[in-house]
């Protein structure tokens, strides 16, 4: 049985996906600089490009996470942010 936590976690990936993958070729292509002043300025520029291109998904995550534990469930309100939250990234998605 999926748990909320869980459920919230598999969505934040889900809707995140393209970013992850945006961060995971730049550190690869970072990769021949490890241990050196490069491979950090790449991996800080790289961590702060997800910060920013994941805000408002991490925000929405936080908010739910922050009703499951007050409340023990998700608002309607932020279930229905949520939903078009997801939606409009599968649009998003489709129309890349």
């Amino acid at each position: 049985m999926t748990t909320d936590s869980e459920f919230m976690s598999r969505w934040f990936a889900s809707v995140t996906k393209p970013q992850l993958a945006q961060y995971n070729r730049r550190m690869a292509d970072a990769a021949p600089y490890r241990n050196a002043p490069r491979w950090a300025r790449e991996q800080i520029a790289a961590q702060r490009q997800w910060d920013i291109e994941t805000t408002d998904a991490r925000g929405l995550y936080e908010r739910a996470m922050a009703e499951l534990e007050a409340l023990g469930e998700i608002t309607e309100e932020t279930d229905y942010a949520l939903t078009q939250f997801s939606d409009g990234r599968v649009l998003q998605d489709a129309a890349e």
